[in-house]
């Protein structure tokens, strides 16, 4: 499987990355107790730290996806990427649910650094994957139970569509007890700082393989 980013989206975004995680032979299970216990203290971490949703503006990947979607011609307001509203909720005391271990570390990655991040099924993969723009007559049931438009924005597609993107994913790619090969995702945007990758890389790596038992963990930076 390739993963390419296509040429007009680097135009119109340039410095645009994906940090890729392959993750093989995971064993998928609820999410363990240590990694909730870490998970429902970094949430007490973000209310003191950001203390109401206004102060969302200085954390550097919300600020940085904001700037690349007004860069698109997307309302960040309307459509928010998904870290942010992972983190809104979070600020607003609003349950994020637990789904199991890969999902809750996908959403744990994407709060830490204020990145969209995306957990897919490579099993549910059809052939390569481009980054692009949507298609006017595009759609698919994202995971926020809705038919979600893929015009104009940018999406994760196989042969058979769209099944991601930094704002919601699909259905049709979701992880679950019983998904062995993963794909991780983490949307990096145009200048968003290079420490803070690295750790995210460094993080990706060590979690998943500890929380999901991988045989192997291998990782990429698509640009």
């Amino acid at each position: 499987m390739q993963l390419v980013i296509d040429a007009e989206l680097k135009n119109r975004l340039p410095g645009l990355r994906l940090l890729v995680t392959w993750v093989d032979e995971a064993h998928i299970t609820p999410t363990p107790p240590a990694l909730r216990g870490r998970i429902e203290l970094f949430h007490e971490h973000l209310r003191l730290t950001y203390e109401n949703t206004g102060g969302l503006e200085r954390n550097a990947g919300v600020r940085a996806w904001r700037d690349a979607f007004r860069a698109l011609g997307i309302d960040p307001a309307r459509y928010r990427p998904s870290a942010e509203a992972l983190l809104r909720r979070i600020l607003q005391r609003k349950p994020l649910g637990w789904i199991n271990a890969a999902v809750d570390l996908n959403n744990f990655l994407s709060i830490q650094y204020g990145l969209p991040c995306g957990i897919y099924n490579r099993d549910a993969i059809v052939g390569d994957v481009v980054l692009r723009l949507g298609r006017a007559e595009e759609r698919y049931l994202g995971l926020n139970g809705r038919e979600n438009s893929c015009a104009g924005k940018p999406v994760l597609a196989d042969a058979a569509g769209p099944f991601g993107s930094p704002i919601v994913d699909a259905e049709r790619t979701k992880v679950q007890e019983g998904t062995h090969h993963l794909l991780h995702v983490a949307y990096l945007p145009p200048g968003f700082p290079e420490a803070d990758i690295a750790r995210a890389r460094e993080e990706a790596a060590d979690l998943f393989a500890k929380v999901t038992g991988a045989a192997a963990v291998r990782q990429d930076f698509i640009a």
